[in-house]
């Protein structure tokens, strides 16, 4: 059976004695998987017996861009909590045999010839050259694409974003002023006009 939002105020947990819920790791937000399993934990919660079994199942529990191990395991908690889950399993017997039948991914790589012309890379290359220009005092390699170029231009972005923190002060006295002259431009940059 397949249950779409429109149908889930009609899901009623008792009449199935086993719910799977395939990509599990969808689980969660906004989801119509989170919504199902809303519905079974207030069913469950006010002591409704006969409730179904869960049975989640994902290859790819994910991390939702965590950007550190303890948000990750944060991630897989909630998706846990959000299924009800006592006990995560992975295959034990049989590895073998899933193994076996596992497709492994080919890497293909193929080389593209230079080109003889670029005319968008070239129009980029004088964009950028005409910002080192108007920045004057630019310091860094302008040797546009490479990695020492990369890596001034980041090292540029914490000096900005340093500068940044010290103005603070600076952009609150102008919104406690009423001034709406703060621009931000994704968070590592800001004017104040």
């Amino acid at each position: 059976m397949v249950i779409g939002s429109d149908s889930l105020q009609l899901f009623i947990p008792k009449d199935f004695s086993l719910l799977i819920i395939d990509e599990c790791h969808h689980t969660q937000k906004d989801t119509v998987y989170n919504k199902l399993m809303g519905a079974y934990m207030e069913k469950k919660l006010k002591g409704e017996r006969k409730l179904p079994q869960i049975l989640g199942l994902t290859a790819s529990p994910g991390t939702d861009r965590a950007s550190t191990f303890e948000n990750a395991v944060d991630h897989i908690l909630t998706i846990c909590a959000n299924l009800d889950t006592w006990k995560i399993m992975s295959p034990k017997t049989s590895i073998e045999s899933l193994v076996a039948k596992s497709k492994q991914p080919k890497k293909q790589y193929d080389l593209v010839p230079q080109r003889d012309e670029d005319p968008f890379g070239d129009k980029v290359k004088e964009l950028m050259g005409a910002i080192h220009q108007y920045l004057d005092d630019f310091e860094y390699t302008t040797e546009f694409g490479t990695q020492m170029y990369e890596q001034n231009i980041v090292l540029m972005e914490k000096e900005v974003r340093s500068d940044i923190v010290a103005d603070r002060r600076i952009r609150q006295i102008c919104c406690e002023n009423g001034s709406n002259g703060s621009v931000f431009f994704d968070g590592s940059a800001a004017l104040i006009h």
